[in-house]
């Protein structure tokens, strides 16, 4: 809230008052479906955020059983906004090599812990298909 007080050459007190509220908006795009092994862009699962986040500090992907199927920390964002890696649809993703086995179709929830730029850390979460 700010406080205005104006007084004129003849001694007259004039004050006023205006309260500022802001909304924080902290957009996210998540996809609900990817094809792991296709050609299309659509094979690797990523968050993309707005300009206010600045890195995804955790981010699990579950089976339906609740066990995790893929798990990544610290992950940078790319010029747009987008984690620069992701999960392709592997046990363990990529790190866990080529000869790594790609899950069976189904849902699949994600929970992410994403860094603002404010300092701010929230979670968010959602789910998955897996499609071929």
């Amino acid at each position: 809230t700010y406080t205005v007080t104006i007084t004129d050459e003849n001694g007259c007190i004039s004050t006023d008052q205006v309260t500022v509220r802001t909304i924080i908006v902290r957009p996210i795009y998540a996809p609900n479906a990817i094809s792991p092994e296709s050609r299309d862009g659509n094979a690797v699962f990523k968050l993309g955020f707005g300009r206010q986040a600045v890195s995804v500090q955790n981010f699990v992907i579950y089976d339906r059983w609740g066990g995790p199927v893929y798990e990544g920390q610290n992950i940078e964002l790319d010029q747009n906004n987008e984690m620069i890696s992701g999960w392709d649809g592997r046990f363990g993703g990529v790190a866990a090599g080529r000869g790594s086995v790609y899950v069976q179709p189904g849902v699949f929830v994600w929970y992410a812990e994403v860094l603002f730029i404010d300092g701010e850390v929230l979670p968010f979460s959602g789910d998955l298909t897996i499609i071929r």
